[in-house]
């Protein structure tokens, strides 16, 4: 099979007689040659079978991408190792810092086991992880002014009540219960 970045553009190449048929990355499963190689499919055929297509909508250069099969025709290769410096610059642009801060910030002293498990999976998906404490913070105000608005009541507990019904998916429920 020939490598695929090595195939000469053309304009013979359209949806009929597609660009890329029988080739494959020589370099493996690595994101710039994919790139360029999803880029010239778009281009001679923005409806390749072979592109990812949103509701049977043509590709345009912006939101092109590969199909997992095309994925793997193109890099046969189980895998490759990312290159070191990727992973050093991915390490001290990200874990590093995230790492000291989230060894400065006060936690609660529920013992090393749990530590290791949170500090592990804020390093491992720290958007998602921060997003979602932002998220259960929120909920916790609107408890909090909730049941606020009625002093006669022990309204710090009720709303930790309902906010630990959160948890479940149940916070709404219980809120309407304990009113």
């Amino acid at each position: 099979m020939a490598d695929c970045l090595s195939i000469a553009d053309s304009t013979e190449y359209n949806c009929t007689t597609r660009w890329g048929l029988n080739c494959t990355n020589s370099l493996g499963f690595d994101f710039t040659s994919l790139w360029n190689i999803t880029q010239l499919i778009q281009q001679y055929c923005p409806t390749d079978p072979r592109l990812f297509l949103i509701d049977n909508i043509p590709a345009t250069p912006e939101n092109a991408a590969l199909k997992y099969s095309a994925c793997k025709t193109f890099a046969p290769a189980p895998w490759t190792p990312y290159p070191i410096s990727d992973v050093w610059a991915r390490l001290q642009t990200w874990k590093f810092p995230l790492f000291q801060l989230a060894l400065s910030t006060p936690r609660p002293p529920l013992g090393l086991l749990v530590d290791g498990f949170v500090l592990a999976h804020l390093m491992g998906d720290p958007i998602s992880t921060i997003k979602d404490l932002r998220k259960k913070i929120s909920r916790c105000e609107d408890r909090a002014d909730y049941f606020a608005e009625h002093p006669e009541l022990p309204w710090k507990a009720l709303a930790m009540i309902t906010v630990s019904y959160d948890e479940w998916g149940l916070g709404e429920d219980a809120q309407k219960a304990l009113l």
